[in-house]
């Protein structure tokens, strides 16, 4: 010490061996002192000190928290200069930096005492750690400022004389909860979107219908939990709170191109047939057609509106909404004919089978050709329906088709956001009873043929639609005209009961003035005429009328002078 002292006086200016005082904090416990020192005394070498000595010069016991933090570089003399330090107090109350996005408290730590641990998590550390200095649990709102809440821990350097032994730890702290607002077009509501810090790996990302939370990574601290949640209307709820699912969204309108399918609107029958009968052996023909008749839908493509719905549930939207379904069919129906006659000129037959298809249509119910009584086989749709069925039965669900005015083409669905689906249900505006107009039809034109030729000893084929007629029709088509009077039949077929007349004297018949009809079977009408004495050839007729129709057949007798 004499030797300190010797130094000292023989130093301009006197050197500090005492402590000299600075005062870093408001908090002045936080007493930073320097002392100076003669490096060239043995006890003063730089073996002899170390950081973290307790300071042990004059009134040493004042200062029994202070340890070496710092030794100046040496001057030319070899004097230096020793800073002491504690450990900063209550230096939360004053150590901190405040901005609207961010809290900063810094603190002074001895780096043996730092491991960025929780108080929880230091107590279960091995071996404990006597003074560690801990940080709070990530999402703990601070004391003062208590919207913002802790974060992180970022180490930093002090950067000046405490830097042996001490490290600057902050604490971050930021706001509990940062709430933002933004629109969504698809679903065409407002999303509140919810950033809050939590501690890092402790939470999951989950879902619900209309919410959804995601776990985004911040560092070893924290993380951060974005809540997204749709902003229901008031309309959308119910008086318990849950959303009225499903929430109709702005329809859009479009063209849409779709296959109706054709409509079959009825099946028609229309044949002819020919037979001749003289001395020769008789002869038959005959032909038909059914005429179907169907109606193209009017073309595409159609004017319809696309319905949007934001839903939990797409299959109820679905159900409420069903495509309109219906199953076309190529119908299939037939016709059997036969007909038979036997005389003495020979025999004749005839017979028919045949099957016939109709497009792929649907239909309402349609009646088959049925003004031939079929006495033999029949008409009949398929073997689905008991044979002889005269009637097709209505497309499955055709009622409700034809009378429907608009058209579900189609229901498509697709992810939206949130845990929520979008449904789009193509409406088309128009339906089964606007899509077939009349002028859609197809087009038929019958032309009606004429015929001619002898005719004699007819019969009309089974099957065959019963008219008026009479055989022969006049006297001179035939041999055996008797000049001097006699009988003459003629055959006549009428669908329904005949009369008969006429205006010639010379002429009568025993007949009854109305003779029932509706047979296959030629009614033998039989008439007397008169021997002509006149010397002159004389002509005279017989009117056969049918009753129900008024149609009239003209019998002539030529009878020579």
């Amino acid at each position: 010490m004499s030797k300190e002292i010797e130094l000292a006086q023989a130093r301009r200016p006197a050197p500090q061996v005492n402590p000299v005082a600075a005062w870093p904090t408001p908090e002045k416990r936080d007493m930073l002192f320097w002392v100076e020192h003669n490096g060239d005394l043995p006890r003063n070498a730089d073996s002899q000190w170390a950081y973290g000595d307790p300071y042990r010069g004059p009134g040493s016991k004042n200062y029994p928290d202070h340890k070496l933090v710092y030794v100046s570089p040496q001057t030319p003399d070899s004097w230096e200069r020793r800073f002491y330090a504690s450990d900063r107090i209550n230096q939360e109350v004053y150590n901190y930096e405040f901005t609207g996005e961010q809290l900063t408290r810094s603190f002074l730590v001895l780096r043996e005492k730092y491991f960025a641990r929780t108080a929880a998590s230091a107590a279960l550390a091995v071996p404990t750690v006597v003074g560690e200095f801990t940080r709070p649990v990530v999402g703990t709102s601070d004391t003062r400022f208590t919207d913002f809440v802790y974060a992180e821990d970022v180490l930093r350097r002090t950067e000046t004389e405490l830097d042996s032994l001490y490290v600057i730890v902050q604490q971050n702290y930021v706001p509990e909860r940062l709430i933002s607002y933004a629109w969504d077009e698809t679903i065409q509501r407002t999303i509140k979107i919810t950033r809050q810090v939590v501690p890092a790996k402790t939470q999951t990302g989950s879902g619900d219908y209309g919410i959804q939370v995601e776990i985004q990574p911040g560092n070893v601290f924290h993380d951060f939990k974005i809540t997204s949640e749709v902003q229901w209307l008031a309309g959308d709820l119910n008086q318990d709170g849950s959303v009225k699912y499903p929430i109709q969204l702005d329809s859009v309108a479009g063209d849409v191109n779709y296959q109706f399918p054709l409509l079959l609107k009825s099946i028609k029958l229309f044949g002819a047939w020919a037979y001749a009968a003289s001395a020769a052996p008789p002869s038959y023909s005959e032909d038909f057609f059914f005429e179907i008749d169907t109606v193209e839908p009017a073309p595409g493509p159609y004017d319809a509106t696309i319905m949007r719905f934001l839903t939990n549930n797409p299959d109820a939207v679905r159900a409420a909404y069903p495509t309109t379904k219906i199953t076309t069919r190529a119908e299939t129906f037939g016709m059997t004919r036969w007909w038979a006659s036997a005389s003495d000129q020979g025999n004749n037959t005839y017979a028919l089978a045949r099957q016939y298809n109709s497009p792929a249509s649907v239909h309402d119910e349609i009646e088959l050709p049925s003004n031939v009584n079929y006495v033999q086989g029949g008409t009949r749709s398929d073997a689905n329906y008991a044979p002889g069925s005269e009637k097709l039965p209505a497309t499955p669900g055709f009622a409700d088709y034809i009378g429907s005015a608009s058209t579900i083409a189609g229901v498509g669905t697709r992810r939206s956001r949130l845990g929520l689906w979008e449904v789009q249900v193509t409406k088309i505006n128009e339906g089964g009873s606007t899509v077939y107009s009349s002028d859609q039809s197809a087009q038929r034109t019958l032309r009606p043929g004429t015929g001619s030729g002898v005719i004699g000893g007819i019969v009309p084929p089974s099957g065959s639609t019963i008219a008026l007629i009479i055989s022969p029709q006049a006297s001179d088509q035939s041999s055996g005209v008797v000049v001097a009077g006699g009988n003459w039949t003629v055959n006549v077929w009428s669908p329904s009961a005949f009369t008969w007349s006429t205006t010639d004297a010379w002429i009568t018949s025993a007949e009854p003035a109305e003779i029932p009809g509706g047979s296959y079977t030629a009614y033998p009408f039989v008439l007397s005429y008169a021997a002509n004495g006149t010397g002159v050839a004389r002509v005279g007729s017989v009117v056969f009328r049918n009753g129900s129709t008024g149609e009239t057949k003209t019998f002539t007798i030529t009878q020579p002078g």
